[in-house]
């Protein structure tokens, strides 16, 4: 049974500290859901209609669910926070050929916590990668880094951690220490503008 700090209607209003879910972090697991527990949502909410369905993998804060419907596979993750949905939705409508990123269909309530419906992509984490495979992907990853560095973010404010409404803390122009060594000025301080 979740704490009611935990229950939907509090995560969806983002009342939640990010320290509470940092917390949350090494317990999640526990509250996320079973193989069963996602065909019977499946089932409810597409009916007989969907097959194939598999656990793709289990993170920090959802699972993941393969599935099939009407000779498409999808993605369907179940996570504690919508949030971190919301902000997959924003980063989607920057999908290109270059940039391929799966698209959200639906995000949703679901028992305790959230759903999201998405298009399926494959690939693999860049920290399971043996060297071999490490070397092949490397240009690759340049290619969609620099990509990722022409992207137009103009309907988003700020940057450092965002939300789900594409907003950060840090507003363009405030000097930050921390981000010489990521651009490597030799002062010390960068303008976030310049990212």
């Amino acid at each position: 049974l979740l704490s009611p700090w935990l229950k939907p209607g509090v995560l969806q209003r983002g009342l939640i500290a990010s320290s509470t879910k940092r917390f949350l972090q090494g317990n999640m697991k526990e509250y996320l859901i079973e193989l069963s527990g996602a065909e019977i949502f499946l089932h409810e909410h597409f009916g007989a209609d969907f097959q194939h369905i598999q656990e793709l993998g289990r993170g920090e804060w959802s699972v993941a669910f393969a599935y099939r419907l009407a000779g498409h596979e999808y993605v369907a993750r179940f996570g504690l926070f919508d949030e971190d949905f919301m902000k997959d939705r924003i980063v989607a409508k920057y999908t290109s050929e270059r940039l391929p990123i799966p698209r959200i269909g639906e995000i949703g309530q679901y028992k305790n916590g959230f759903f999201a419906l998405s298009e399926c992509a494959y690939g693999n984490f860049p920290d399971k990668l043996d060297e071999n495979a490490m070397h092949a992907v490397l240009p690759n990853l340049f290619a969609t880094l620099n990509v990722i560095k022409e992207i137009e973010l103009s309907d988003t404010r700020g940057y450092g951690l965002w939300d789900a409404k594409g907003i950060a803390p840090m507003q363009a122009g405030r000097k930050r220490y921390w981000m010489s060594s990521m651009t490597g000025q030799k002062n010390g301080y960068t303008d976030g503008a310049n990212l």
